[in-house]
């Protein structure tokens, strides 16, 4: 039992003609009817308290002569539970309700939704379950859980506000997704775009969670895999002749592995590769890992070069770098030599001048 009681409030109106025995109030169909208190001629009234938070469905019915006279349509309550100062209340896929000001923590039945929060002033508040398959995602993005929309008429009125969604640990399995790497993420209403926020992964629990500042739909991503070229340089000076390493790193920044990855340079014939390769390819790279490679490049001719380096794989966002070379006259094979070096060279021909004179003279 919740320690919340409820009050049922009935006013009967236009019964003038018939002389009212009694009203019943029937709580779905789980127990007997429930016999109201008599306040007035045609108020009735019953306290009442629930084995759960959650929405009840309620009839009421009127009695004349001890014979049902007239029963009410279904009706639905929303019953709060209170802990700790806290209201609390579980909902199977919709919640529509006035919330006073107080602290709340409200979550589906499936435990696939908790949205903790404080209000400082009363407000509406409508949470809607949306279907995964019914939203749709932009390109390198995947849904692993089914979205929410969360909507008040006073965004200002809450405070303190932290959503978790549960995973689908089967949707994680089949895409080799590195449940560590999910993310919650709104959807921008003015271009749709699903946005990604900071947040904490419990796996023991399957439970994505982020403090949220404002209220649209929500619902747990993965990025599909990403290769990005890591600070990549993309200019060099050079000399003819001299061998020039063009390093660079890879790295995956998806939660899925990126397999059958191509590393490619592209070139015009002109530009020599001491490697001979101009491709680097690679089975699999895990989420968060990175690969080194590089190519040594030979240039015979001095001018301004332009080589691109792409990456691809299978269902891969790939990418791609220009880099700009250029190559001066001065060749590194060629070697100045001090002139000192030669010093006693001109000592010698001084001598074997001088000799020759003298002899002559």
């Amino acid at each position: 039992m919740i320690d919340n009681p409820v009050t049922f409030t009935v006013v009967l109106r236009n019964r003038s003609s018939v002389t009212v025995t009694s009203v019943e109030l029937q709580i779905e169909n789980l127990e007997e009817p429930q016999l109201m208190n008599q306040i007035s001629d045609n108020h009735y009234e019953l306290v009442t308290s629930f084995n759960e938070s959650r929405s009840y469905q309620y009839s009421i019915h009127v009695f004349v002569d001890n014979q049902l006279y007239e029963s009410s349509a279904m009706r639905t309550i929303n019953v709060y539970a209170k802990n700790g100062g806290k209201y609390l209340y579980h909902f199977k896929e919709n919640f529509t309700q006035n919330l006073q000001k107080g602290k709340y923590s409200l979550s589906t039945e499936d435990n696939h939704f908790n949205l903790d929060f404080t209000l400082k002033q009363a407000v509406q508040m409508k949470i809607s379950r949306l279907h995964a398959q019914q939203l749709t995602a932009q390109p390198g993005m995947k849904f692993l859980s089914d979205g929410f929309s969360i909507k008040l008429n006073d965004s200002s009125a809450i405070s303190d506000s932290i959503l978790q969604l549960k995973y689908s640990n089967m949707k994680v399995l089949k895409n080799r997704i590195d449940p560590t790497l999910l993310q919650l993420s709104y959807r921008n209403q003015s271009d749709g775009i699903w946005i990604p926020q900071s947040s904490v992964v419990n796996t023991t629990t399957q439970m994505v969670s982020a403090e949220v500042d404002h209220f649209s739909e929500w619902i747990i991503t993965a990025i599909d895999p990403q290769l990005r070229f890591v600070n990549p340089t993309t200019y060099f000076e050079t000399n003819i002749g001299e061998y020039l390493s063009i390093p660079t790193v890879i790295k995956n920044f998806g939660a899925a592995p990126a397999t059958n990855i191509s590393i490619r340079i592209i070139a015009t014939p002109s530009v020599l590769l001491n490697n001979l390769s101009r491709e680097f390819l690679i089975t699999e790279l895990l989420p968060l890992d990175e690969v080194k490679c590089s190519w040594q490049l030979y240039l015979t001719e001095p001018g301004e070069y332009s080589v691109i380096l792409l990456t691809q794989g299978d269902g891969v966002d790939g990418d791609l770098v220009h880099i700009d070379i250029v190559v001066g006259n001065i060749s590194s094979n060629t070697v100045e030599t001090p002139i000192f070096i030669h010093f006693p060279v001109i000592i010698v021909m001084l001598s074997l001048i001088t000799y020759v004179i003298r002899k002559r003279s």
